[in-house]
């Protein structure tokens, strides 16, 4: 079992950015990455359009920085898929495979 304040479904792109602005503001992050941690993105190919990037990038290089980076920060990334969620209100109690 793991308990942390905040759990974060998804380890794509908006998963992954709210995870490192969470862990800088001091709050102790998991995501639940599931089965495809990096979700389309890492089905794209090419971006040619991804702020910061003067060339185009690959879906692939883009969620290996963000997952390297939610790391060196702290965020735990499980591959558990989340199947249920218990609770009115906080504190939840969440259900995983994997």
């Amino acid at each position: 079992m793991i308990e942390t304040d905040l759990l974060i479904i998804g380890a794509g792109p908006a998963g992954c950015s709210a995870a490192i602005y969470a862990v800088r503001a001091g709050v102790k992050t998991v995501i639940a990455g599931g089965a495809m941690p990096g979700g389309q993105l890492l089905q794209t190919s090419e971006i040619e359009n991804y702020a910061g990037f003067v060339n185009p990038v690959g879906g692939f290089e883009i969620m290996d920085a963000m997952h390297k980076q939610c790391k060196r920060l702290g965020v735990e990334i499980t591959p558990d898929e989340v199947v249920r969620v218990t609770g009115e209100k906080s504190p939840f109690t969440v259900s995983c495979a994997g």
